[in-house]
């Protein structure tokens, strides 16, 4: 599980999961559990989320 907090007070904790934030946005990412934090990446996306098509 991770816990993230955006400054501009958005919070979450949930698996598996992805947190679209603005340019220049706040993160802080943490763990509650003993083993840590499994994987966080930061990637940047190839095109707007606006443009996906999902059925």
């Amino acid at each position: 599980m991770a816990v993230w907090l955006v400054r501009a007070g958005r919070r979450g904790e949930q698996e598996q999961t992805a947190l679209i934030v603005q340019a220049g946005e706040w993160v802080q990412y943490s763990s509650p559990s003993p083993e840590g934090a499994e994987y966080v990446a930061v990637c940047v996306p190839a095109f707007p989320s606006e443009m996906v098509y999902r059925e």
